[in-house]
């Protein structure tokens, strides 16, 4: 399913504001500009936060509302949450960014009574003397299956690859999207296991711009072609930067 939400406000200004301040540059700008509004528009697209300074250092109730009502992507998120909560399902979202991963654990932890995991490329793949079972890949999938009812779990697309099952799930959330569509296919797959006995909903929140393809939008188009060109092709091929770039900012 794709969940579609306008940005508005803060996070709709920033977002403008990248690509005035790019177009104003552009006969002069080189491709580090390029990239860096790129970047710039991605995060946005996220959350307005990932921009500025600002953390959930010390979550609270008011403060998670306010984060999730800052992005139109979260919010979308957190309709779909409340879904799968009301159902009491469990649910995998994929998300790249570490400071990302971290805000949105604090938020959910908040809003939904939980203290959710974060698997990616820092987590322990095996037990050691510092590092005890349960902070491990597996340990922590296993306590994610082992609650009853609702439970998230936040997990980087590129370090669940080959190995990770999670049955337990069968939600998945690709609320950062990685640009190599056999790479998020091989996330989604972490719920499609022998063992899953419920269907799998697979969800993408977007953020909207209220008069122009959003960057959300662009990379969807982007990923799309690659599948299809998957389907004609053994291999699948990433997303190039100079194809979104060309794409979102017109270069």
């Amino acid at each position: 399913d794709f969940l579609a939400n306008s940005m508005r406000s803060n996070q709709l200004s920033r977002y403008d504001d990248v690509l005035s301040d790019y177009q104003l540059q552009r006969s002069t700008a080189g491709k580090g500009a390029a990239l860096t509004a790129l970047a710039a528009l991605r995060n946005i697209s996220l959350h307005p936060a990932l921009v500025t300074k600002s953390d959930l250092s010390a979550p609270c109730p008011v403060k998670a509302k306010e984060f999730i009502a800052d992005s139109a992507k979260v919010t979308a998120l957190k309709r779909v949450l409340d879904r799968i909560q009301e159902k009491s399902e469990k649910v995998i979202i994929f998300a790249i960014n570490k400071r990302f991963q971290l805000m949105l654990k604090q938020t959910l932890d908040v809003a939904y009574g939980l203290n959710i995991d974060i698997i990616n490329g820092d987590t322990k793949t095996v037990e050691t003397s510092q590092s005890p079972e349960s902070s491990t890949r597996k340990g922590m999938i296993a306590s994610f299956e082992a609650r009853p009812g609702f439970n998230i779990i936040i997990m980087s697309p590129i370090a669940a690859g080959v190995g990770l099952t999670i049955i337990g799930a069968n939600h998945v959330v690709h609320l950062e999207r990685h640009w190599n569509p056999a790479k998020e296919a091989q996330a989604t797959d972490r719920v499609y296991r022998i063992g899953q006995t419920k269907d799998v909903c697979v969800y993408y929140p977007f953020s909207l711009h209220p008069s122009k393809p959003s960057f959300d939008e662009h990379l969807a188009m982007l990923l799309n072609r690659k599948q299809l060109l998957k389907e004609a092709v053994v291999t699948t091929e990433a997303v190039k930067e100079a194809e979104i770039i060309r794409n979102i900012l017109g270069t």
